[in-house]
């Protein structure tokens, strides 16, 4: 079967204060007709505030099979963010998402 060849993909989103356009991110990934094996939000924000948006996404997506982790941030700027995110990925595939992407095709996967 073809989906059983697709390789396993590691989602990671550096964020930085956008809680509201992490959701709706989180959103379109859940529809996706492919699903990542694990999508890691690393929270480069002062106060953390996409630590609420991953508790609030984290059951919908383990019950998809999906891991959603979240990962404190440094305040170092996006690069470290990435950088940091590829440290914790599993995945054989890195694919780097911005926090304002929307993916409105459920084929992007």
């Amino acid at each position: 079967m073809i989906l059983d060849r697709l390789p396993k993909i590691s989602v990671v989103v550096p964020t930085r204060n956008r809680p509201k356009e992490l959701a709706e991110l989180l959103r379109t990934i859940l529809n996706q007709d492919y699903l990542p094996l694990e999508v890691i939000i690393v929270d480069d924000s002062p106060k953390n505030s996409a630590k609420n948006v991953v508790g609030l996404y984290s059951l919908n997506f383990k019950s998809v099979g999906c891991n959603l982790k979240y990962v404190l941030g440094n305040d170092a700027g996006l690069p470290a963010a990435r950088n940091l995110g590829v440290q914790v990925a599993k995945g054989e595939v890195i694919l780097f998402l911005d926090d304002d992407t929307l993916l409105p095709d459920k084929n992007v996967l």
